[in-house]
């Protein structure tokens, strides 16, 4: 039901709009194309608040935490033609959901209705699994970790809404579409592991697209009518009446955004939507992270013995999901204009291979890497003259969560500190060094072809 959330969100403060007229004028009247307006900057608004409010949830609507989403526990039973799966999932986590860019909201308040299309550069999952069953005669069993990463994910809705006696909302109609550019899957020990089980991972993630295509037709209708019904069962429990004392009483400055305020964020979303695949097509997704090395003593008895570790062949997943992660704000002194705001990018994932010795041990062990987020301090001028904008500021300004897990290294499990500090010390100094200088050139690159809009005209 959190998922869910956001939809009731927008149901609701569509429904509270048309519901401030009485039904005889809601009849009687055709709306303008100003006041659909209106209603497409609130839903705006509304959405650009609540990716901000993500992380924390919004206690005063009911909604929770959605940043990361956690779903507890997901059991399906997949039989299609020559498939019969029993798939169950416990802890999923989904990461990326508050990276949305609002590509288009369109709503009118003569049929009550609305839609919209919300884009995110990528979202990413994991969970503990456990499957089992078979596609054709070929067994597929296995449980353990999860891993799934989704590229350029579109979402697309609409809906109508309908007012029930003036007294509660539902609605009668609603569709979702999906569309994306890949998709990857891992699972860990599927089919026993080993090499028949990276044979298996291989072909899940070749033909995770071409699958998800295939059946789209039979997958969507049902989720149309889950999502639609469970909406409905939670729209009958609040009153047309709190909802418009809850929605319409809120203060403006938290709901309202400004033609100007909207036209800055769309820029600065061009920007990003441009500057993607770039970084995928030039080296930083992934990014190849530096070989590092140290070394370590350990007293046995009365003799200090050394050793050392070294890791190589580094990847750094995920920069290229960067988007804005809030509302830019617009400057005017004199003939120049400033925007500035913050970029980031959510839940990277990577890997090592380290070698560690030590007396006469050698082992070989992996890495793997999680950074939670990193943010951007982004900062942009132009003249009004020419409006030929340049990036002046670009400068890493929060790099959390580097979280380090080592497996394999068996006697040697005592020198994982030595190594957990090598790699986020690494990892930090490689990610300021691909991400600041090299992107703040593209971006000037990008903004040679492109004209800022006059943002002081729009006041």
């Amino acid at each position: 039901m959190k998922l869910l959330s956001i939809l009731a969100l927008l149901a609701l403060a569509t429904a509270a709009l048309g519901a401030r007229l009485p039904e005889t004028s809601a009849v009687a009247r055709t709306f303008s194309d100003d006041e659909n307006e209106s209603l497409n900057q609130y839903i705006k608004a509304l959405l650009e608040n609540l990716k901000e409010e993500m992380p924390n949830g919004i206690p005063d609507l009911n909604i929770p935490p959605l940043e990361p989403l956690h779903l507890p526990e997901i059991y399906a039973d997949i039989e299609e033609g020559m498939a019969k799966v029993r798939l169950h999932m416990l802890d999923l986590l989904i990461e990326g959901l508050s990276g949305f860019v609002v590509r288009e909201v369109k709503g009118d308040l003569n049929t009550m209705s609305f839609s919209l299309d919300l884009f995110l550069p990528e979202i990413t999952g994991q969970s503990y699994y456990d499957m089992d069953g078979k596609v054709l005669i070929f067994p597929l069993y296995g449980r353990g970790m999860a891993g799934l990463k989704v590229n350029d994910l579109h979402f697309k809705g609409t809906a109508r809404i309908v007012i029930k006696d003036m007294e509660s909302i539902q609605l009668d109609h609603f569709n979702i579409h999906v569309e994306f550019s890949q998709i990857q899957i891992y699972l860990e020990n599927i089919v026993g592991g080993g090499n028949l089980g990276n044979v298996v991972n291989t072909l899940l993630n070749m033909l995770g697209k071409l699958l998800y295509d295939k059946f789209r037709d039979q997958i969507l209708p049902p989720l149309n009518n889950i999502i639609k019904n469970a909406l409905n069962e939670q729209l009958a429990k609040i009153k047309l009446s709190d909802l418009i004392g809850g929605i319409g009483r809120a203060p403006r400055s938290r709901f309202s955004v400004s033609p100007v305020q909207d036209s800055v964020n769309t820029y600065v979303d061009m920007l990003m939507e441009n500057l993607r695949p770039f970084m995928r097509d030039n080296g930083m997704d992934p990014l190849s992270l530096p070989n590092l090395s140290t070394s370590f003593s350990k007293k046995i008895w009365f003799v200090t013995w050394r050793g050392g570790a070294s890791i190589s062949q580094g990847q750094l997943r995920s920069l290229s999901s960067i988007h804005r992660t809030g509302n830019f704000g617009l400057d005017q002194s004199g003939n120049r204009l400033t925007i500035d705001g913050s970029v980031g990018v959510n839940q990277l994932w990577g890997s090592f291979r380290a070698l560690a010795w030590f007396m006469s041990i050698r082992i070989s062990a992996g890495i793997q890497l999680t950074v939670q987020r990193i943010r951007v301090r982004a900062r942009l001028h132009a003249d009004v003259s020419d409006l030929k904008a340049v990036l002046d500021l670009f400068k890493i300004s929060e790099i959390s969560n580097i979280g380090v897990k080592v497996s394999g290294l068996g006697p040697l499990n005592w020198i994982l500190g030595p190594i957990a500090t090598l790699v986020v010390n690494g990892v930090r100094g490689k990610i300021a060094q691909a991400i600041e200088s090299p992107v703040k050139a593209k971006v000037n690159e990008l903004l040679q072809n492109l004209q800022m809009p006059n943002f002081s005209q729009m006041h």
